[in-house]
């Protein structure tokens, strides 16, 4: 992907996974793509549109706009990746107004044109966050509380989007937010179960990991991963909380995404500089079992990774090349 100078949009990826907590191979996975719209940063440096003796041509018309007077000069960025339908983007289409016009060079010094890529969706800019969960997450709801262990995380360039997706905000919340809740929802209609959910929140940075939910962040200590007696691996040392609504998992939210690393680089002056996981631990057993009652149990994983960056690109150094 282009860097910003260059491109227009940034695509960022959720993947969805599924698969059953008794260790079994199979597996279904789910990979979509999100084009995010302009920032307003980005609309001041869109590229002029091609002009002919009737003014801007139709295909152009809606994709650029004229560059603002204080655009820092020599960057203009121009859109290149346009959504064909629900499974297929493409990359630096061949722009019809103007046939001889060549591609954009990349960091690769290689020219790209007209390049197409198929995913199992594809949401455009106009895609809302109940869109995506109702495509991507909201089917794994079925497999976690039926013993199944699903996972769900965001990956692409900084500041496309992942942490918006993921957490959103209180006027358009996102994943985590909708997942929570109708999971409560369904619980709340299990009438011959009882279920419990417990969470942890951690993050990954330099390869330490941290407790996004402890008390006293200056306080912080790296935990060690361990093998159980189950061998099964564990987190020595993190804090598990029990929630009793999505209200009080959103301010568990809040506090932990604070306690986030960030840093502003080149891409993005908030970037997130660690992966942060959330992990939802489901527990059920029918409420007339008696002592030898089997459990079912599953963790849904929710997982914003730090955004990538080509160092070439986004001129990083010190601490941020290091990330």
């Amino acid at each position: 992907m282009l860097a910003a100078a260059r491109s227009a949009q940034r695509a960022q990826n959720v993947v969805a996974e599924a698969k059953p907590a008794n260790g079994s191979s199979e597996a279904a996975i789910m990979v979509a793509v999100r084009v995010r719209p302009f920032s307003s940063k980005e609309q001041e440096m869109l590229a002029k549109p091609p002009t002919s003796q009737f003014g801007p041509t139709a295909r152009n018309f809606m994709n650029y706009s004229e560059p603002a007077d204080d655009a820092p000069k020599g960057a203009v960025i121009r859109k290149v990746v346009h959504t064909i339908d629900e499974h297929v983007l493409v990359f630096d289409p061949p722009d019809e107004s103007d046939p001889g016009r060549r591609a954009t060079v990349g960091a690769s010094n290689k020219r790209h044109k007209d390049i197409r890529f198929v995913f199992d969706r594809v949401y455009g800019e106009e895609s809302s966050q109940r869109d995506l969960y109702e495509g991507t997450t909201r089917g794994l709801l079925d497999s976690v509380m039926t013993g199944y262990n699903a996972t769900v995380f965001a990956y692409g360039a900084t500041g496309c989007g992942k942490t918006y997706t993921i957490s959103g905000c209180p006027e358009d919340p996102g994943v985590i937010f909708l997942t929570m809740q109708e999971l409560f929802e369904r619980v709340a209609n299990e009438d011959d179960k009882t279920v419990e959910i417990t969470l942890s929140y951690l993050e990954v940075y330099n390869e330490t990991i941290r407790d996004l939910l402890v008390d006293n962040p200056a306080q912080v200590v790296p935990l060690a991963l361990r093998d159980d007696a189950k061998q099964t691996v564990t987190v020595v040392g993190l804090s598990e909380h029990v929630p009793k609504d999505v209200d009080e998992i959103m301010s568990l939210m809040v506090r932990g995404n604070a306690n986030r690393t960030m840093s502003p680089t080149e891409a993005n002056a908030v970037s997130s500089r660690s992966h942060a996981v959330l992990q939802v631990h489901v527990r059920q057993k029918p409420r007339a079992g008696g002592l030898q009652t089997d459990v079912t149990s599953a963790t849904l994983s929710i997982i914003d990774l730090a955004g990538s960056e080509r160092a070439t690109v986004t001129r990083n150094n010190g601490a941020r090349m290091r990330e």
